[in-house]
């Protein structure tokens, strides 16, 4: 499973908008984005030229989980 999720973060690194808006913490920009590998959602921030792996949360937490990692910092 980790060889997965690791895949898909080189995936997003190569082309970071290939994936969806993450629609639990919009923006104007669509900063916020989300990966789905498995049962595993990995979302990250785009803020050229970096992106930000902000978690890797399982797909069954709530919505709420999701909205704590606007505020996870560098």
């Amino acid at each position: 499973m980790g060889d997965k999720i690791f895949e898909t973060i080189d995936s997003i690194e190569k082309n970071p908008y290939a994936f969806k808006e993450c629609e639990e913490l919009p923006t104007k920009t669509k900063m916020y984005r989300k990966a789905v590998c498995l049962s595993w959602l990995i979302i990250y921030k785009v803020k050229e030229p970096d992106i930000t792996v902000l978690g890797i949360i399982h797909a069954s937490r709530k919505p709420s989980k999701i909205k704590t990692l606007r505020s996870v910092k560098k």
